[in-house]
């Protein structure tokens, strides 16, 4: 039995990063970013069961209307095809986002599948 996790936590997202920011160039054509809860328990994952190799990890502070700070992590990851592209972890740590409630039933049209080729 297969176990799918919700399509939509599988949100596509392109973040403009000015590239002085950037430690190595990344073509956003070739980006997916996940929205996680924590970074670091999907690093355990796409990192370290998968052998994904970290190219990027940066907090991303942003100013706010209120005069807060917005605070996000983006971790870029890299497996061992460059044309593929790049896999991005995007976690908010502040403000939080509230969870989607949704439940998951089955595959349909336009839900998104991730595949991935690594080396083990």
């Amino acid at each position: 039995m297969h176990s799918f996790i919700k399509p939509s936590a599988f949100i596509a997202l392109i973040i403009s990063v000015s590239n002085q920011l950037m430690a190595v160039p990344v073509d956003e054509d070739k980006r997916t970013t996940l929205i996680v809860n924590d970074a670091d328990k999907s690093l355990a994952l796409y990192k370290d069961a998968l052998g994904l190799n970290v190219i990027y990890d940066q907090m991303i502070n942003s100013p706010m209307e209120d005069g807060k700070i917005k605070k996000r992590r983006l971790v870029l990851l890299q497996a061992n095809d460059d044309y593929i592209g790049v896999l991005g972890i995007l976690e908010y740590i502040y403000p939080l986002k509230p969870q989607r409630a949704e439940h998951f039933d089955e595959l349909v049209p336009g839900d998104p599948i991730i595949v991935m080729n690594v080396k083990d």
